[in-house]
């Protein structure tokens, strides 16, 4: 009867402290300036800022809405 009393309050000890875990994000600044009087290209910092900032978006899609007739509603997902 014991072990289960623990067993029951270890369990709950624990689902307490995932659940209770705060989730932080950290912002992540992107900086390429190529300091170009001319203004033309070659833009090598530039380029490589867009290149970190691209590779680390996972999984994003583009919605256009185009297929959706005026005044309806896109069925929501599972």
């Amino acid at each position: 009867m014991k072990s289960r009393h623990i067993s029951i309050m270890s369990s709950a000890i624990l689902g307490l402290a995932v659940v209770g875990a705060p989730a932080w994000a950290a912002p992540i600044t992107f900086f390429g300036e190529d300091a170009n009087a001319a203004g033309s290209l070659p833009t090598p910092n530039a380029a490589a800022a867009q290149t970190q900032f691209l590779s680390n978006i996972i999984g994003a899609q583009v919605e256009t809405f185009e297929s959706f007739a005026g005044g309806t509603s896109p069925a929501e997902p599972p």
